[in-house]
């Protein structure tokens, strides 16, 4: 009886495993991969995600156009930035480009001093483009060059939310 009940456990604790892992992004192949960019910026204290986050967006020169707070989620949604195509998105017969940046969080935990509430940060960008053909705009693949854009926005928004941060 009791080998039942491993096996059993065994085979929950797999099948639990296994549906974490699928909801994981991959960049090959896949249209999640494919169009959406998203990463972990890191934890911050309700009073830093609010602050830090407008302040951030601001000095990036996007343009807070939704901002919601829940018991659980802060969500920073930015106007549509207009912005030069870059050269592999041109070599695609792009003309225009423009990119939107999107910030959530979840709560993480309270701490043990003062049971103040982290939250972790996600950031989402999502891309369009308006081809020579056409002058309606399309969602568009993240390209290289678009992904080290973003990726250097990443690590500017996580400098600021690491300077300064308040350690409990």
């Amino acid at each position: 009886m009791r080998r039942l009940w491993v096996a059993i456990f065994l085979m929950l604790y797999t099948a639990t495993i296994g549906l974490n892992c699928a909801g994981t992004r991959s960049d090959e192949g896949d249209a999640f991969g494919k169009f959406d960019y998203v990463e972990e910026i890191g934890v911050a204290t309700d009073f830093d995600t609010a602050d830090k986050t407008r302040r951030i967006l601001s000095r990036l020169n996007f343009i807070l156009v939704r901002e919601e707070r829940s018991v659980n989620e802060f969500y920073f949604e930015t106007q549509w930035k207009d912005r030069h195509p870059f050269e592999d998105e041109r070599e695609a017969g792009v003309v225009a480009a423009r990119t939107r940046i999107i910030i959530r969080t979840r709560p993480k935990t309270a701490t043990g001093f003062g049971g103040a509430k982290l939250n972790r940060i996600r950031l989402f960008a999502e891309n369009e483009v308006q081809y020579a053909s056409s002058h309606e705009w399309q969602r568009a693949a993240i390209t290289p060059m678009l992904k080290e854009y973003l990726d250097d926005i990443v690590e500017r928004i996580k400098i600021e939310f690491r300077s300064g941060m308040r350690r409990f």
